[in-house]
């Protein structure tokens, strides 16, 4: 009876432990997502930045890309980019199929673009929820 007992202790703490490295990698998972949106925007915005600059030796001026397509930018598989464009800003939006649509997610707007939420200061990638990338360090 005693050894039952010290089994059934012992299948108890390992569900335990399983429940915990297991929460622990998928807030880890989640966090990594975050991070590669917020990646990918970055390299959005430079390459907005560098079309930008490429037009500005035309007679219309200076203008962002409207669509990603312009860019020749592909994100990565995972992760999809939302973006509006207009002759004097753009802003992007950007979601992780990888994780549920509406919680996670990162934008960032340039110029006088309408902003998706979260973002707020121009140029900065903004993500929700940020405490996320904050326990990152």
């Amino acid at each position: 009876m005693r050894k039952l007992l010290e089994t059934a202790i012992v299948f108890a703490l390992i569900v335990v432990l399983t429940a915990v490295i297991a929460a622990r990698f998928s807030g880890a998972r989640r966090t990594a997502q975050l991070i590669a949106m917020r990646g990918e925007l970055r390299n959005l915005v430079t390459a907005q930045e560098i079309f930008y600059q490429m037009t500005s030796d035309s007679r219309a001026g200076s203008r962002y890309a409207e669509t990603l397509e312009q860019l020749a930018f592909v994100p990565e598989e995972d992760i999809k980019i939302e973006m509006r464009a207009g002759p004097s800003g753009w802003a992007g939006h950007a979601e992780s199929t990888k994780l549920d649509p509406g919680e996670y997610f990162c934008s960032v707007f340039v110029g006088d673009a309408e902003p998706y939420p979260p973002a707020r200061t121009e140029g900065a990638v903004a993500c929700e929820p940020e405490r996320l990338l904050r326990e990152t360090g």
